[in-house]
């Protein structure tokens, strides 16, 4: 049996978002490729120090007594606090196991939209920014000497860096025995800022509105609700739902038709590919999608939906086109399904990891 020590700073029991799916994704991949899994898990936050510090020193005692075929680890989307982190890592390498380093997150490569605020500069925000980017320089230092493979989730994100050996790694997603509705429902879940595109979405749905009923079935945070403009908060389309978790999901899920993707052009969504878009298409659900630059090659390269600009009568009239052409519809529905068969399940991230970190060194 292969045997893996698993590093996340994830709570990877109880995901809230995205960034916390992928983790607990590949944990249960791991486990279902046959995989002996030592985990190291949880929020490395201050608030948590002690309990992340416990855990780490637990790993380092199973480590006198087991070597593991190679040690994965999933970034936290913020730099490594922890000096037992960064110790741990280092020590990993010395025993001479092999490393996977998984680069989450790189918005401190393109930090003008994350330090703008309605285009003022917010003091408070700009200095966390440029003191996030000391911490991250620091932590690319610890990859380059002691990570074998790094890898991004998508090639444009790999093109902000200059690593030794450096491999995508996109998001991935399940074969789920689900229920399928006829429904006039679509579906966004996600963020709700100008960033993720709030406010086009909602025009795009009021524009759709004027010509058929059909529900926008809204998933977000509670506390990012302020986000939303008043005119549109009492209308009968709009469906909020303030919940997390794959039972609460799989019910939306099941009642969605078309799954939404709005997020705005910019050089972080350009490069960033979500969590979400996969489980749209875990789900069998066609996508109509913003023209983001990583998104938008899954999209055409399996033919999973309609593709726009950023406008809002443009998402309107693609997503009225598929409600009334079943054709069409159908299409798109069969080629998100044939898609996640086509090595795009967890269990597949699992075999490129190992094709990196294993098989090409029996090579």
């Amino acid at each position: 049996m292969k045997k893996i020590l698993y590093i996340t700073y994830a709570d990877i029991d109880n995901p809230k978002s995205g960034s916390g799916v992928r983790p607990q994704k590949m944990y249960k991949a791991f486990l279902d490729m046959g995989y002996d899994v030592k985990i190291l898990k949880g929020v490395a936050s201050k608030e948590k120090k002690a309990q992340r510090i416990n855990n780490i020193m637990e790993v380092e005692q199973w480590l006198k007594n087991n070597k593991p075929d190679y040690c994965y680890i999933e970034s936290p989307g913020d730099p490594i606090i922890f000096k037992e982190d960064r110790q741990l890592i280092k020590h990993i390498h010395k025993l001479g196991i092999k490393i996977g380093y998984f680069y989450r997150d790189a918005y401190y490569k393109i930090g003008k939209s994350y330090i703008l605020n309605d285009n003022k500069i917010n003091l408070k925000k700009y200095l966390r920014f440029y003191y996030y980017k000391v911490l991250f320089n620091r932590d690319d230092i610890l990859i380059n000497k002691n990570v074998d493979v790094v890898f991004f989730p998508s090639e444009t994100m790999i093109s902000y860096f200059n690593f030794k050996n450096m491999k995508t790694l996109p998001p991935a997603g399940e074969i789920i025995d689900y229920k399928r509705r006829k429904n006039n429902n679509v579906i966004y879940v996600g963020g709700i800022n100008e960033r993720y595109g709030i406010n086009i979405l909602l025009e795009t749905m009021e524009i759709v509105n004027q010509s058929q009923q059909i529900n926008l079935i809204l998933v977000c945070r509670k506390n990012e609700m302020s986000n939303i403009n008043e005119k549109y908060i009492n209308c009968d389309w709009l469906k909020i739902y303030n919940v997390s978790g794959t039972e609460a999901l799989k019910e939306l899920y099941e009642n969605a038709s078309i799954g939404l993707f709005p997020l705005k052009k910019d050089k972080y969504n350009n490069m960033a590919i979500s969590v979400k878009l996969f489980e749209y298409m875990s789900y069998g659900i066609p996508i109509v999608a913003i023209n983001t630059l990583e998104p938008s090659k899954i999209i055409e390269k399996y033919d999973l939906g309609i593709l726009v600009e950023e406008n809002a009568q443009e998402m309107a009239d693609a997503i009225l086109k598929l409600f009334s052409d079943c054709n069409l519809y159908e299409k798109y529905r069969k080629n998100v399904e044939d898609a996640l068969k086509a090595g795009n399940l967890w269990t597949d991230r699992v075999k490129r990891i190992e094709e990196f970190l294993i098989n090409q060194e029996k090579l």
